[in-house]
């Protein structure tokens, strides 16, 4: 019984900590690209 209920408890926290590390995933590769392509206007205006 205390396995089940450590269980249920537990399986939430965890859900939502794998939802939210996807999204934070996401939000760190559109700001990798922004980053990159902010760096080629750079480089192009010094060209």
């Amino acid at each position: 019984y205390d396995i089940i209920t450590l269980i249920g408890n537990m399986g939430f926290p965890i859900a939502i900590s794998i939802y939210l590390l996807h999204r934070f995933e996401n939000k760190i590769e559109s700001l990798e690209n922004a980053i990159v392509q902010l760096a080629e206007v750079v480089k192009q205006k010094k060209e």
